[in-house]
């Protein structure tokens, strides 16, 4: 039997403990915090594979909600999974030009797109309250939804340990293990040692780190993410919606997720998590343009997420050169790709044919010797 060890319980490395445990590997899944509480807590969820160039990057991302389907079937259950849609509104002209476009090349890409008129808009969103002048474009993504990435971790790892797998929480790792060029196992802060024919690095932002650990330069580039959260809302958004200035999607208990990339530049991992912070009170003020019901909510939660951002943006995912038996897995888009590297990070440590999916996203473009 296979001795599997995986560092890092965010949705990464929960994915890849539940599926190297259904294979009938020996799997330890160990992490410094508890599982998903990291990134994975602390992310936007969205599910796509909308704007992931190039086309690699693309088809894995598609790929990756696919994944989320599978899993679903196998577990019997996803309630973890929203499959909303995503509507998207561009406002003026050369940002109406620029949508059009976008859904024409997602079409051609074989890519669930479609642009819809300001009615249709308002049948799927009935409560936003949509921009009404002329140079404005409406686009519909079915196929995309979100993630409740806590509650699909703690499915992962409760069905993993159902399948017999060791879960060992606010225990870090503080060596890794070799013998010659291959990887023997761990040591836990705890003292505990571990032997392993196969260790996953799965640590998201904290990836580089433990690497470190093993004599490998692994370059990440990780960014900041805010997420505003609102109180419960009489009426809310249905699905993820992606208008100007702010981005959000329903939380599933009546409250709204709020997000855009500029206030995201208005924190730093060491901002307080305060919901009167300036950067959620301008999330809250853009909303509220589109979600009229936002004048009697308020914030109640600010959320800070470090994303796991490789330097060239994409994902590394392989047996580290120069280290057999150590393999790698750190990603953006982990709530879509999730589930699907899971699969694929099994079927590889345990011996199977590389995946030709994965043939540009490997440790030797960009992984070294420290």
């Amino acid at each position: 039997m296979q001795r599997a060890v995986v560092i890092g319980a965010g949705v990464v490395g929960a994915s890849a403990a539940y599926r190297l445990a259904a294979t009938g590997a020996a799997v330890t899944l160990v992490d410094q915090n508890t599982p998903g509480t990291g990134t994975t807590g602390n992310s936007f969820a969205w599910l796509n594979a909308n704007h992931k160039p190039p086309a690699a990057y693309h088809a894995l991302n598609v790929a990756g909600i696919d994944a989320h389907a599978r899993l679903a079937a196998d577990l019997g259950a996803a309630p973890w999974l929203h499959r909303t849609g995503n509507l998207t509104c561009a406002v003026g002209a050369a940002a109406a030009e620029a949508l059009t476009a976008h859904v024409s090349a997602l079409q051609a890409a074989g890519y669930a797109a479609n642009l819809i008129d300001h009615q249709r808009a308002q049948d799927l969103e009935p409560h936003v309250q949509w921009p009404a002048c002329p140079e404005v474009a409406f686009a519909h993504f079915p196929q995309e939804g979100w993630a409740d990435g806590p509650l699909l971790v703690r499915t992962l790892v409760a069905a993993a340990r159902a399948l017999g797998a060791q879960v060992l929480p606010g225990d870090g790792v503080t060596a890794i293990r070799r013998g010659g060029d291959r990887v023997s196992g761990v040591a836990l802060a705890s003292g505990t040692a571990m032997a392993a024919d196969v260790v996953v690095i799965a640590a998201g932002r904290w990836s580089d780190q433990v690497a470190a650990l093993a004599g490998l330069r692994l370059p990440l580039a990780p960014t900041c993410g805010l997420l505003a959260v609102t109180t419960p809302l009489r009426h809310g958004p249905r699905s993820v919606v992606y208008a100007p200035g702010v981005h959000f999607r329903p939380e599933g208990d009546g409250r709204v997720v709020l997000q855009d990339g500029s206030t995201d530049a208005m924190v730093t991992p060491s901002t307080p998590r305060d919901p009167a912070l300036p950067a959620c009170r301008e999330l809250w003020r853009r909303a509220s343009a589109y979600l009229p019901d936002l004048a009697a909510a308020d914030i109640v939660e600010a959320r800070i997420g470090i994303r796991a951002l490789p330097a060239d943006g994409y994902p590394i995912v392989g047996f580290a050169p120069g280290c057999t038996g150590l393999y790698l897995a750190v990603t953006h888009s982990g709530m879509t790709l999730g589930p699907l590297l899971g699969e694929l990070i099994a079927a590889e440590a345990l011996g199977q044919a590389r995946d030709p999916r994965l043939a540009t996203f490997r440790p030797e473009r960009c992984v070294g010797h420290r």
